[in-house]
């Protein structure tokens, strides 16, 4: 199973970070689900879909 997932941190709106490794769907979404329930009003974190993880992925 390739690893195409990786969750996203949204500040109002805006993407401000990339915050793990690409994942399977089923593990991003249990993260996704935790941190929201931690996470401020203004913090949304969601789930991405990658392309492919056989290329070099840079992070920011």
């Amino acid at each position: 199973m390739k690893k195409q997932y990786v969750i996203a941190r949204y500040f109002r709106g805006w993407h401000v970070e990339t915050m793990c490794q690409p994942t399977t769907k089923k593990d991003a979404d249990k993260r996704c689900a935790k941190l929201q329930k931690e996470a401020s009003p203004l913090t949304e974190y969601k789930v991405l879909k990658i392309g492919t993880t056989n290329k070099k992925v840079t992070y920011i």
